[in-house]
């Protein structure tokens, strides 16, 4: 069995890697995310979430039979409360776990939200069935 040459670390920087358009090794850790985008599908997704949240909060005040004005106090309080105060806390846990990666942050915070609406609306209709 012939020895294995020992492992060492050079300056030699492969094209196939190297995504920096001045030919130098880029210094970001790949773990990290640092510089990347989020793919295209994981922003829809986002997006998806958020206008089912949306939706929802809006199904919600339609089941109790509110007006526009009860679905402006619903979406101020539910949407954009949730938004702000969870979304505060989210970033805030991602600024010590996924550094940099703010399309995390969204990714929970959409889900949050619309599960937040969804339970809402299941909350709703459990009240009218209990009252009959």
């Amino acid at each position: 069995m012939t020895p294995r040459p020992p492992i060492t670390t050079s300056a030699v920087t492969r094209p196939d890697l190297d995504s920096t358009p001045s030919g130098k090794a880029s210094t970001d850790s790949p773990s990290q995310g640092a510089g990347r985008r989020p793919p295209v599908s994981r922003l829809v997704f986002i997006a998806v979430l958020f206008v089912i949240a949306i939706v929802m909060r809006f199904v919600t005040v339609a089941a109790m039979g509110g007006s526009a004005n009860d679905f402006s106090k619903v979406f101020l309080v539910g949407f954009v409360g949730v938004s702000v105060v969870w979304g505060a806390f989210f970033a805030l846990l991602g600024h010590f776990f996924w550094r940099g990666r703010h399309d995390i942050t969204l990714l929970i915070l959409a889900t949050f939200s619309a599960l937040t609406g969804t339970g809402e609306y299941v909350d709703l209709l459990e009240r009218i069935a209990g009252s009959r």
